[in-house]
């Protein structure tokens, strides 16, 4: 089983919340809670294809790819596991 705080929120800190966290909201994204994540369809309990955040984790594409190419690496296939299955 996926536990947030053990397996989710370690990513989401470590990769997401400089840009989309307490103190910043890029584009009005905040991750570091559920209820303002799913205010912009960021994530969709149960549907991580229609989550904002999957589509970014995995986009190919320079311009829309999370966490952005200048700031580090993208997330492994194993955190993107860990993120889908959370969400669904």
């Amino acid at each position: 089983d996926i536990d947030f705080n053990r397996d989710v929120r370690p990513i989401l800190s470590d990769r997401c919340f400089k840009c989309h966290g307490p103190a910043t909201q890029k584009a009005k994204v905040r991750l570091d809670s559920l209820d303002h994540a799913k205010k912009k369809d960021a994530i969709v309990p149960g549907k991580p294809d229609d989550s904002l955040v999957v589509g970014r984790i995995t986009s190919k594409d320079a311009g829309e790819v999370m966490p952005p190419p200048d700031s580090g690496p993208p997330l492994t296939e194993e955190q993107v596991k860990t993120l889908k299955a959370w969400i669904e």
